[in-house]
């Protein structure tokens, strides 16, 4: 117990030292596609039952340089199936909206991170297109069979006075206050506990990719996967609703146990919910990722343990 003390001491003698910030690779990227969903942990009874759950897409465009871009996503999931991805330039009923810099305008498409308000009304800043064969009457578009969704945008290259456009230009008052799209990720019923990711596809690792060109610049480009976690939540070992200090002393005696030969004590959910590092493995790692995770909560940032 003593050894396991010490360690858990060091892990907080690291964390105290290291500022928890954007890594180097980071800051030195253009931009940055990323999924949002305001539930992130499903039940045990939504998971029995099913559950659709919505996700928006959003591009984080830090050099306003991205003249198009292709996005493409897979969940490898048999029990989790992507549904519904939305071409926001589709006509629908005009209404009023509001941006954060109290610019007021009339839309009769769904406002997307794209666009920009023209005497009032909101107009595309180029064209978004998706897969035509596979365009429902409800305006979506959607690879069942491949569990792939995908969107193409491309910006217009001369303004309305016949002007090259050199720089990118956003609804609001940065790139991803609006979405790019969105999705729903469809929990069959009887989805049992575990992890269940939904990944863009880099073009590294296949030749259907995820890619940017831009007027500029080299084109670097973060791809963040969104995390669902069904029955547990990441990193609450004790289940008591909060990721803190306990959670990673608790991990840290589960490895030290293991490594001494005395055998796993966690439950199957506990083993889940320590493994944050998602690499069916528990060691020390995950011990200082849910340590690094209760710090960035601790100091007002925005935690993550991706």
């Amino acid at each position: 117990m003593k050894k396991i003390t010490a360690l858990l001491s060091s892990l907080l003698m690291v964390s105290a030292i290291t500022p928890f910030s954007v890594s180097a690779a980071d800051t030195q990227s253009t931009a940055r596609l990323y999924f949002s969903s305001d539930k992130n942990v499903i039940s045990t009874e939504e998971a029995k039952a099913g559950i659709k759950v919505p996700v928006n897409v959003y591009v984080d465009d830090i050099s306003n340089d991205i003249q198009s871009l292709t996005a493409k996503w897979i969940c490898s999931s048999e029990y989790v199936t992507l549904k519904g991805i939305t071409d926001p330039t589709l006509e629908t009923e005009a209404k009023q909206y509001t941006t954060s810099l109290g610019e007021s305008f009339t839309a009769d498409f769904t406002p997307f991170c794209f666009s920009s308000v023209v005497d009032g009304k909101l107009k595309e800043n180029g064209s978004v297109f998706v897969d035509e064969s596979e365009l429902g009457d409800n305006g979506y578009t959607e690879n069942v069979v491949n569990n792939r969704l995908a969107i193409t945008y491309t910006q217009n290259l001369m303004d309305s006075a016949g002007n090259e456009i050199k720089k990118s230009s956003y609804l609001g008052a940065k790139s991803d206050e609006f979405m790019l799209t969105s999705f729903t990720a469809e929990f069959a019923p009887g989805t049992p506990a575990g992890y269940y990711k939904i990944e863009f596809i880099d073009d590294a690792k296949n030749v259907n990719s995820s890619y940017f060109n831009f007027y500029s610049g080299d084109g670097k480009t973060v791809l963040s996967d969104l995390v669902f976690t069904v029955g547990f939540m990441r990193g609450d070992v004790n289940n008591d609703g909060v990721v803190d200090a306990i959670d990673a002393s608790m991990t840290l005696a589960e490895y030290a146990s293991v490594s001494v030969g005395s055998g796993n004590k966690f439950t199957e959910i506990q083993q889940l919910a320590a493994d944050v590092n998602i690499d069916n493995e528990l060691n020390a790692s995950d011990a200082s990722s849910i340590l690094a995770y209760y710090a960035q909560v601790s100091t007002g940032s925005t935690p993550s343990f991706d």
